[in-house]
């Protein structure tokens, strides 16, 4: 992906948490007080661990877009614990690598309109890889009703 399309994704997203309440379905942004903040999340973790501290939306309809992207795509952020700058970290979804963009403890994804299709709850997780370490986070859920 070139730089300016990931300079314009993260700007998309930042776009999308300020209209997420204009949106029809739930974009629960970190500034909203909804999060699911992880306990003693004030810390910094070790690399031997990652945990999620929020993300967003929690949930959607099913076949309809969320924080719709400028290309007409879907995409979902997290924030993570720790940094993920300097890592070659994605969002991975029942088991599948999304297209992803990190800034800081901040990782966005493409969401294919498949995981969103029909009703049915995702697993989600971040898996950051830094040199030969890979460490994967807790899973949380993506709920489409």
């Amino acid at each position: 992906m070139s730089r300016t399309k990931a300079c314009s994704m993260v700007l998309a997203v930042a776009v999308a948490f300020m209209l997420s309440g204009c949106s029809q379905t739930t974009g629960d942004t970190p500034e909203s007080g909804k999060s699911k903040m992880a306990a003693g999340t004030n810390n910094p973790a070790s690399h031997e661990s990652l945990k999620i501290t929020q993300w967003g939306p929690q949930e959607t309809t099913a076949g309809t877009a969320f924080n719709a992207q400028p290309d007409g795509s879907s995409a979902l952020w997290i924030r993570v614990d720790q940094s993920l700058d300097g890592t070659d970290s994605v969002v991975v979804m029942d088991g599948s690598a999304l297209h992803s963009s990190i800034s800081g403890q901040l990782i966005t994804a493409d969401v294919p309109a498949n995981f969103y299709a029909s009703s049915g709850v995702h697993s989600v997780a971040v898996v950051m890889k830094k040199a030969v370490e890979k460490v994967r986070s807790d899973n949380v859920q993506f709920t489409v009703k």
